[in-house]
This record gives structure tokens, sequence and C-alpha cells, in this order.
């Protein structure tokens, strides 16, 4: 249990007045435990958009590569850095990102993040969540899988 993977592909496609779009995303997330304390993650995304602006034919492609490393200070704290680099067409274009979070364990799959980000980018498809976005930022997630739902299961 050192090592997790995960894929994504995701095709949209959005009409918004006089510009219609059709992305592709295809996206993976990479997990490696060190030792009990220390873990490294990565995310590697690719998107390539084609747009129709007022029937004229567009497209551009954007690379996304960040990483974090974790230390876990206690059994719910933990203190990561984290750093990323987006690239658009080709590399004509770059963008970084670098900081620090603080994640606290509030209860049982429940997570409190904050952080900060000396240097950012957006980008709403390949990171919705805002991760590499430059200044403050902080997040609730919560974990839960299938046993929230056996409280209608008959005993």
């Amino acid at each position: 249990n050192k090592y997790h993977s995960l894929w994504l592909y995701q095709w949209l496609i959005e009409e918004r007045g006089d510009v219609d779009r059709e992305a592709y995303l295809f996206s993976t997330h990479q997990n490696l435990q060190f030792n009990d304390r220390l873990r490294l993650s990565g995310r590697l995304g690719y998107k390539l958009e084609e747009f129709l602006v007022l029937g004229q034919p567009f497209d551009s492609d954007v690379f996304m590569l960040d990483s974090r490393l974790i230390w876990d200070l206690t059994r719910r704290v933990d203190f990561d850095l984290h750093g990323g680099a987006l690239a658009t067409n080709g590399t004509d274009e770059l963008r970084y990102a670098m900081g620090f979070g603080f994640n606290f364990l509030l209860n049982r799959g429940l997570r409190l993040h904050t952080g900060y980000n000396f240097v950012g980018f957006e980008e709403q498809d390949l990171d919705g969540a805002g991760y590499n976005a430059q200044g403050f930022n902080i997040g609730l997630q919560y974990k839960f899988d299938e046993t929230l739902f056996d409280w209608g299961a008959e005993e």
C-alpha cells in the first residue's frame, strides 16, 4: 500500500453565445508513500481545446504538472511544500506555482486545508479547485465511501 495511481479522461462540450468549445482532458494523480510520515503526491494533466468563435476555428493545448511533499506532523496535522508548472501552446507561455499548506483532520473523513502560494496560476479545467492559484487558500474536504450509505441496510 505504498503507491497509488488515478487516471482521468474527460470530454467537455460548451456552447456560450458566439463561442463553442470542445475540450479533451487527460490527467493522472500519483502518490508514493516513503514511510509512515512522508509521502509525495503529483499530478500531470493535458488539455486540448478547440474553439469556434464567430465561425472561426481556434485551438490550444495546455500541460500542467504539480507535486506536493507531505509530512505528517501528528495523526491529525500535516504540512506540505508544493510547486507546479503550466505550459500553454507548447512552451510558448510558462507559469509557475510554489507554496506551502497545513491540513487538519477535524473528524473522520473531514479535512480542513489552509495554505499560501507565493506565485501561482489558474487553470479552470485541470485545476478546478485552485490549488495552484496565487495567494491564500482554504478548503474543506469530506471523504466518504459506501459505508456512508449502510444506514438503510437491513441487519
